[in-house]
């Protein structure tokens, strides 16, 4: 039986040291793959800056190719008045016996002359070296060019009909060449000019036009252009020629690029890199479409991959070894680390609770904040302003009678006087936080009285109060609310409403609650949605919020409005 159960504990370490391990060897793997993608994509690295490297002297190759043609063409501008003074066959001996450098880069030129239609006539006529001008028409055939201000025509060309184009073809009966014209004469400068297809040769036909200027005519107008026929594979064929062995293949796209990045642009095209590189061909920026495999630029492998391979499987069979061994002290640590995990969390949730209670501290300061300015908006809407109105009022009134001369502007001024010193005295007690009416030693049915009277006084409005003697509201802060609200009432129905009569009535609505309303015979609310919009009806609502009261508006069919207010009473 003992050396059952020592079987069974030795088994069940075994177990636990294999779970232990378990993790170890998977680490370990992971973090061999992980140094094995790293070795890759540095290998991936180091092909894209190499192939990075391999594009730019290619493209840097075909600029330098461009730039020596562009170089070779404007040199024979100097040819250009030659090439009138002594004949074709003379001329053409000349370029081939003392030129081959320059037709080994261009391949074919030519010259264009500047023949204005007053004097196409004598071109034509001058016997063996008289020179048809010519065009093509819309079926493709060369026939004698239309009358038009100004002719183009190739005077020249080396080798023979290596242009494309007949002698004397008008280049002017082409499209874009008038624009072509008029830039050369703005900017004297290569300009890359393409005409259109008349053969079979499927291949685009482009032309590079260098403008000659006559500098002792002032502003050296254009006379004639240079003419090469461009042929980028051509160029391409002699730019690689001139680099060691590449495997960078390398096409030309009539269009700028379209792709451009802070790495140079370079894009993993399935198993290609790909770079799009600006190339300047005279006055216009082509691409140059670089690409080659990703294996030829990466080499063979180098066995690094599988000698990491093989390293990380016996660090991590060394780490998975030294588990055991370690699995007490790894136990220990990690009591330590929960303990320090829930003596964090316990200090988090005490930080989390203070951060609560700040915030909270700081939304009710600016909730008090907030209402004490809405209440000082309250009061002063509806205590000074009605008495600051009343005096407006009165002075309009005592205006008149000072014109009539009535014997009544002296108590009218008088009255105003009082009105203001009220209106002193309410700012007074609204400045000290008192209630801009003192109900304290009088009751609400005395305050609304003296309300009614100062409303027929102000305005010329009757107003009476209709009120039960035994209202009493619970507490004078519910009294003061009233009187507000009956105040703002009152004041809408007579600027708004322009009623003509008002009723203030106070009575009992059901077992301790009463009701408060005020009812006037004015135009009411044309729109029913809008009873809440205004200011005042939002003020009256909210006092009677706060008195735990309940507020309503009804605009009567016939004419007039009526605000109602209930409220608790003090029933004792």
């Amino acid at each position: 039986m003992a050396d059952r159960k020592q079987v069974t504990i030795a088994s069940s370490r075994a177990i636990r040291s294999g779970l232990r391990a378990l993790p170890i060897l998977l680490i370990g793997l992971a973090i061999t793959f992980s140094l094995w993608e790293r070795h890759k994509e540095a290998v991936l690295q180091d092909a894209e800056q190499e192939f990075s490297a391999a594009a730019d002297m290619m493209r840097q190759s075909i600029q330098d190719e461009f730039s020596l043609y562009m170089d070779v063409l404007n040199a024979l501008a100097n040819l250009h008045t030659l090439s009138d003074r002594v004949s074709y066959d003379a001329f053409r001996e000349m370029v081939d016996k003392g030129m081959q450098f320059q037709l080994r880069i261009l391949s074919s030129f030519g010259f264009v002359q500047l023949i204005p239609l007053s004097i196409r006539p004598l071109v034509e006529q001058q016997g063996e070296a008289s020179l048809t001008i010519v065009e093509w028409n819309q079926a493709g055939d060369v026939v004698p060019a239309g009358v038009r201000p100004n002719y183009f025509p190739v005077t020249h060309q080396n080798p023979p009909e290596s242009l494309g184009l007949p002698i004397g073809f008008d280049l002017g009966s082409l499209p874009r060449f008038l624009q072509v014209y008029q830039q050369a004469a703005i900017a004297p400068r290569p300009i890359l000019f393409e005409a259109p297809q008349h053969d079979p040769d499927p291949a685009p036909r482009l032309f590079v036009l260098i403008p000659i200027h006559e500098e002792e005519r002032g502003p050296a107008p254009v006379t004639g252009f240079v003419i090469g026929r461009l042929q980028p594979s051509d160029v391409i064929g002699r730019a690689t020629a001139r680099l060691p062995r590449s495997q960078v293949d390398v096409s030309l796209v009539g269009e700028p690029p379209e792709r451009q990045t802070d790495s140079g642009g370079i894009v993993r095209d399935g198993e290609r890199f790909v770079v799009e590189l600006p190339i300047r061909i005279a006055d216009r920026e082509w691409t140059a479409v670089c690409s080659a495999p990703v294996r030829s630029m990466t080499g063979a492998a180098d066995g690094t991959g599988i000698l990491i391979w093989v390293a990380g499987g016996l660090i991590t069979i060394l780490l998975a070894l030294q588990v055991l061994h370690l699995s007490t002290r790894n136990m220990e640590i990690e009591e330590q680390v929960n303990r320090r995990t829930r003596d964090l969390k316990d200090a988090n949730r005490r930080l989390e609770e203070a951060m609560a209670a700040q915030a909270r501290l700081e939304v009710s300061m600016l909730e008090i904040s907030e209402k004490e300015q809405q209440r000082l908006g309250r009061d002063l809407h509806d205590s000074l302003g009605p008495r600051l109105s009343g005096a407006v009022y009165l002075s309009k009134a005592l205006a008149g009678q000072i014109r009539n001369g009535s014997p009544q502007a002296e108590q009218t001024v008088q009255e105003i006087r009082d009105l203001l010193k009220d209106a002193v005295v309410q700012a007074r007690r609204i400045a000290h936080g008192l209630a801009p009416v003192d109900l304290s030693d009088q009751s609400l049915r005395h305050a609304l009285d003296k309300l009614a009277d100062q409303v027929q006084a102000l305005y010329g409005v009757p107003c009476r109060v209709v009120a039960d003697d035994d209202i009493r509201p619970a507490g004078e802060k519910t009294a003061n609310h009233l009187y507000q609200i009956a105040q703002e009432a009152v004041t809408n129905a007579v600027r708004h409403g322009q009623a003509t009569a008002i009723e203030i009535s106070l009575t009992a609505s059901e077992p301790g609650r009463a009701r408060l309303m005020i009812s006037d015979n004015g135009k009411g609310m044309p729109d029913p949605g809008a009873t809440q919009d205004g200011m005042g009806m939002r003020i009256m609502q909210h006092r009677t919020e706060m008195i735990g009261g309940g507020f309503s508006v009804r605009s009567r069919p016939e004419s007039g409005l009526d605000v109602a207010c209930e409220f608790a009473i003090d029933t004792a």
